[in-house]
């Protein structure tokens, strides 16, 4: 494989460990039992915990690091040892103590393998889990921070919050080392969730202005991106990039911001969309009831994450109904989406308008708590209409266990002063890269039957604290990697160049040269 690789002219981030090793659930295929290192099996280890702190176990893993620089270390191929895929999926990280004893395991480890390794490998690690680990994370002994990230509506939006967050905590760099719509399989034989791809382009692209240190990478290459000959997405993006040294330019992400060429200009008003993040069985502010003021413009007045359960009866201490209170200019409707139910005895979905129950749906656990599998018979969508003018909605669970929201909508009811698109990118000592997304074109609507793009019209692009000078502007179309059009551009003293926009549905991305 590595000679494969290197004829390729590609990098293998040589994985180590995973945590089905020691782990003891077979839901998520773990392996212990079967492990060596089981002491039922003839090894030194009884519990999963045990791995971390056992002498033998140490010394064993020691060796192994000797076999694999010696075995592997020569290759080019190899940009980096990857300690364990998802440590924190492991029996282990959920013992008591597990997380700092699984970090004091990596600093000792990567300092061992530091030492065996004459070529100075990059080391790394990776957690299932996306909100971070310090104690593993901020290691001085990690050089580069992963992201494993799943199951998000809007991926390229909660990729660069994620990215954000190490960007500014770690100084290092961090990419994503999975990504996905769904974490699940995104089986082809229904063509998976996003058989387009359009997660998979926005997060490649997004990954530029994020100042991460490669594109985030799928999992399901033989269930997904192959059935959907989903290669050319991967084309186009290499296409945007190719020839641009990201080291060499010294790049920093723009300065830049958008404006309506006429402010006077009515617009076609915005679906909103909200998402709903927080998940977990424990005390958090989602896990409290929620009061959010949205705004016409699209704003809201509260930082909190919104629950994606509403609990129910068995978890009376973690009722968490959410109000939201609208100004609706006209006529529109509030549109929740159901995921998966509890088979602990099922749920109850109340929605109120101005304290009057307009929505009631019993989520039937059919056989009681004799199966404890999840429904997934109640996924859809729940409509509620709004009229026009202020009102509160209030979403309540008044059954005996969870259900799951994944996103809300209502339509048409952003009225936006200015461009709502997303803009990010990169700047070098002569080069630019800069990629502007509708927050509207996710993976998660474009499949729904009265999908329609949201065309961003008459928007301007100002670019800020360029070298003044020639540049070359080049609109780069990326599904098919095409030059829409090459303009020459001065930037005066005052370092700004402004671009007037295409019509814009999805995304468009530029390529800047200074002559």
């Amino acid at each position: 494989m590595l000679e494969l690789a290197e004829k390729l002219d590609m990098r293998v981030m040589f994985a180590i460990d995973s945590f089905n090793s020691i782990s003891t659930s077979k839901k998520f295929y773990g392996m212990f039992d079967s492990s060596p290192c089981n002491i039922k099996n003839g090894g030194p280890v009884e519990k999963p915990i045990d791995y971390f702190t056992n002498p033998k176990a140490q010394k064993a893993n020691y060796n192994r690091l000797r076999y694999l620089v010696a075995r592997y270390g020569y290759s080019p191929s190899v940009f980096a040892w990857e300690l364990w895929n998802e440590v924190d999926g492991t029996d282990a990280y959920r013992s008591k103590n597990g997380p700092e004893i699984i970090a004091k395991w990596h600093r000792d480890t990567a300092r061992d393998l530091r030492k065996l390794d004459p070529w100075h490998h990059l080391i790394t690690t990776s957690l299932g889990f996306d909100k971070g680990y310090k104690s593993i994370e901020g290691l001085p002994e990690m050089d580069l921070i992963q992201i494993h990230h799943y199951d998000t509506p809007d991926l390229a939006d909660s990729l660069s919050k994620l990215w954000k967050l190490r960007r500014d905590n770690f100084k290092k760099p961090f990419f994503s080392g999975e990504f996905g719509c769904d974490a699940t399989g995104m089986n082809a034989g229904d063509h998976g969730a996003d058989p387009k791809g359009v997660h998979l382009h926005n997060g490649l692209f997004a990954s530029v202005g994020n100042m991460c240190a490669g594109v985030p990478m799928v999992w399901y290459w033989d269930s997904y991106v192959e059935p959907n000959n989903l290669y050319a997405i991967y084309g186009n993006f290499a296409d945007w990039i190719s020839g641009f040294d990201f080291i060499e330019q010294e790049v920093k992400p723009i300065d830049a911001e958008l404006e309506y060429i006429n402010p006077n200009e009515k617009h076609q008003r915005e679906e909103l969309w909200l998402e709903a993040k927080g998940r977990s069985w424990e005390n958090a502010e989602f896990n409290k009831p929620v009061r959010m003021k949205i705004y016409r413009d699209g704003s809201y007045d509260t930082k909190k994450a919104l629950s994606r359960l509403f609990h129910g009866k068995n978890h009376a201490n973690l009722s968490n109904p959410h109000t939201f209170k609208l100004d609706a200019v006209e006529p529109t409707k509030f549109i929740i989406k159901v995921g998966e139910v509890s088979g602990w005895g099922g749920a109850v979905l109340n929605v109120f308008i101005d304290n009057k129950l307009v929505l009631k749906k019993n989520f039937i656990d059919p056989d009681g708590l004799e199966n404890k599998d999840l429904l997934k018979q109640y996924a859809g969508e729940y409509v509620v209409d709004i009229p026009a003018g202020k009102h509160k909605l209030t979403i309540k669970n008044t059954g005996a266990d969870w259900f799951e929201v994944n996103e809300y909508f209502i339509p048409d009811y952003i009225e936006a002063k200015e461009p709502t698109l997303r803009v990010s990118g990169v700047i070098g000592k002569t080069k630019g890269l800069i990629w502007i997304q509708s927050p509207h074109y996710i993976w998660s609507k474009v499949y729904k039957k009265d999908f329609k793009p949201y065309v961003y019209k008459n928007v301007r692009l100002i670019v800020k604290n360029l070298l003044p000078g020639n540049w070359t502007v080049e609109e780069f179309n990326t599904q098919n990697s095409k030059v829409n059009s090459t303009k020459k551009m001065k930037v005066g003293k005052d370092g700004e160049l402004k671009i007037d926009l295409p019509e814009i549905s999805w995304d468009v991305a530029y390529r800047l040269f200074i002559n």
